[in-house]
């Protein structure tokens, strides 16, 4: 009888020590479906520019990111398909609110996807004009793309990021990306 508590007593240890273990090692992991980034922290953003500013009313908190003809691209999120998620997505969604100081300004949302070899495999835009982007108000610009089984490698990575291609300045705020699964 005390050779089987003892035999209990010694899986039951071994089970809370295998939990502490584990617990303590893993990485914790930020949801792999859905991002946002509203420019108040930067965690899994690169090419931070100097222009997030609080020169403007922010879409959200106090920050946004300034484009303009010196600095012509926003923040850009930047995942390898491995970083997402492990099944393969069918879709992607992603959106940016947008603050024009000029009508005739020029900028698109855009969605690369690229090989290993940093070749373009994808390229979709969404411009401020497509999206019915006035000036001086705050407008969410949408873009949605699907792609192919032939498109999806687990080291392909994909970029998101607001392109100023005018003389003025675009304010951007709150950018989302959502990865959508689905069969090929």
């Amino acid at each position: 009888m005390i050779n089987l508590l003892s035999k209990k007593s010694n899986i039951g240890f071994g089970i809370i020590l295998s939990l502490l273990f584990f617990s303590c090692t893993q990485k914790p992991k930020f949801d792999n479906y859905n991002y946002h980034q509203s420019f108040e922290e930067l965690k899994g953003w690169f090419d931070v520019p100097p222009t997030i500013t609080a020169e403007i009313i922010a879409h959200s908190g106090a920050y946004s990111a300034l484009t303009n003809e010196i600095q012509r691209f926003s923040p850009t999120l930047r995942l390898k398909f491995y970083e997402i998620e492990a099944n393969k997505p069918k879709r992607v969604k992603a959106s940016v609110w947008c603050y024009s100081t000029d009508i005739s300004n020029e900028g698109s949302l855009c969605f690369e996807l690229k090989n290993e070899a940093n070749e373009v495999q994808l390229w979709v835009v969404k411009s401020l004009k497509d999206a019915g982007v006035k000036p001086f108000i705050w407008t969410r610009i949408d873009l949605t793309t699907s792609f192919t089984k032939e498109k999806f490698s687990p080291n392909n990575q994909i970029g998101v990021f607001f392109w100023n291609t005018g003389k003025g300045k675009v304010y951007v705020d709150d950018f989302s990306f959502e990865v959508i699964r689905g069969s090929y």
